[in-house]
């Protein structure tokens, strides 16, 4: 009697997908009339982003620096 035991394993082949398939070999069917989707709108890194500043909240606070109440 044989051992069926010792069997090799069987090979197992990954499926291919979309991105697993390098850009320069995909097929892209474009025409001139395709519409293409821009990224979002990001911010400039050089603009400052802030909240609006609460003109009572800064008399009070230049005021408590006045006092001494709160250190500068």
């Amino acid at each position: 009697m044989s051992d069926f035991t010792n069997q090799p394993p069987e090979v197992v082949r990954p499926v291919l997908h979309d991105e697993d398939v390098p850009d320069e070999d995909r097929e892209v069917d474009l025409d001139d009339d395709a519409e293409l989707k821009l990224p979002p709108p990001t911010i400039d890194p050089d603009e400052a982003v802030e909240d609006p500043t609460d003109p009572v909240a800064d008399d009070l606070r230049d005021e408590a620096k006045g006092a001494g109440a709160v250190d500068q």
